[in-house]
């Protein structure tokens, strides 16, 4: 009984295409999902390094002021705005963490 509709199911073959469109429709969701999520990250990283670079300027100009900090400070804001922060570790084991605090 049993076999006999493991093999009725077997050979059966209406229906497939749309088993196969539903399989083919979650893969290219999930590869969406993907493409989205890696540009977003490309988009911070690309930020990130415009934000570092303008207060690594804004730090070797003002290095001997008093308000050094604050001038760097400011300048990373300006330029990475949104409370966003990230935490990296490199492959030697040390960990820092970059933030900005700006609306």
């Amino acid at each position: 009984m049993i076999t006999d509709i493991i093999n009725k199911l077997r050979n059966e073959e209406r229906g497939s295409i749309l088993i196969q469109t539903g399989l083919m429709f979650s893969l290219l969701v999930g590869l969406l999902g993907v493409g989205v999520d890696l540009g977003r990250a490309y988009l911070y990283r690309s930020q990130l390094s415009g934000a570092l670079d303008a207060a690594a300027l804004a730090g070797a100009k003002s290095f001997h002021s008093a308000s050094r900090d604050d001038e760097i400070k400011a300048f990373f804001d300006s330029n990475f705005p949104g409370g966003r922060r990230f935490h990296f570790k490199e492959p030697s084991g040390n960990e820092f963490a970059v933030w900005s605090d700006a609306e």
